[in-house]
């Protein structure tokens, strides 16, 4: 499964907007060194369908596939 960032406001340098990152419903993998960043139970996404939105990492998330 993917997910774009679709904002990150916050510059957090572990996401870049409009790039489009591994999932999985453990976490996503990010630009730092690919390294992957984990869900915890407060951020975890609620919809893993195409198309739903979440915020993680200061960022947000859309789901596309």
């Amino acid at each position: 499964m993917k997910a774009k960032c679709i904002e990150n406001s916050m510059n957090n340098t572990n996401f870049t907007e409009g790039k489009e990152y591994e999932m999985n419903k453990e976490g996503l993998r990010s630009d730092c060194a690919g390294m992957w960043v984990h869900f915890k139970d407060f951020n975890k996404p609620t919809d893993y369908s195409t198309g739903s939105i979440f915020n993680f990492g200061m960022c947000k998330f859309q789901i596309i596939n």
